[in-house]
């Protein structure tokens, strides 16, 4: 089995109808996560939507790593049981490694896991020190660190998100719109701590462009 099939992802952008209407959306699906530590994810679009739904799809190749003979990644995603992978990080800093281009809270969709490990800070590099390795010695250092992962978030580590379907919330481009607010609450990325953060903003977001809506219709 070829590794694109496991860790290569395309992105399929979900249409919707309106900028109010997706941010409203994901100001509902929010509420279970409020107080929750922000997940970032580094990914390029080309959309003026403040909000976009992502499916996961494997068929064309979205990574940067070198595949070698015997990629241990594959070895280790099947051995956790992760499918569907989307890589993600409690920290904003590190989201280069993770998708890179535009920096989103994601914003996971049901069913999904996620994973994480005390000893990985980026999966492609770890296995990629593992394929060099005489050959010998991978089997051992692939056991060590399939066995390191757990389902749960371990804080400014990479997290391993298993699902088909997500969504990114894309903050700065809310933030440029929201600063001709004067009402807006978050100011910066830097304020955005926990997604209760991120609902502030949406809600800022739909109550100023519902005012400019109304203010048109005045007109």
């Amino acid at each position: 089995m070829k590794f694109k099939e496991y860790y290569l992802i395309d992105a399929i952008i979900i249409p919707t109808e309106s900028h109010i209407e997706v941010a409203e959306n994901a100001l509902k699906e929010i509420q279970p996560m409020l107080d929750k530590s922000v997940i970032w994810r580094g990914f390029g679009t080309k959309t003026t939507q403040p909000v976009i739904e992502i499916v996961n799809d494997r068929e064309t190749f979205r990574g940067k790593h070198t595949l070698s003979k015997r990629s241990s990644m594959v070895e280790i995603l099947d051995s956790i049981g992760v499918k569907q992978p989307i890589f993600a990080t409690t920290d904003r800093d590190m989201t280069k490694l993770f998708g890179g281009g535009q920096v989103s809270v994601l914003l996971p969709i049901e069913p999904y896991e996620v994973y994480s490990s005390p000893l990985v800070n980026d999966l492609g590099v770890k296995t990629k020190e593992i394929d060099e390795l005489p050959e010998n010695k991978q089997n051992e250092a692939i056991d060590e660190v399939v066995s390191s992962y757990i389902k749960d978030i371990i804080p400014n580590k990479e997290l391993i998100y298993d699902a088909k379907r997500y969504k990114l919330i894309h903050v700065s481009q809310i933030l440029f719109v929201n600063k001709k607010s004067r009402y807006n609450k978050i100011h910066s990325l830097e304020e955005v701590k926990t997604y209760t953060d991120v609902a502030a903003l949406l809600q800022d977001y739909i109550s100023f462009l519902n005012w400019i809506k109304k203010s048109k219709e005045l007109d």
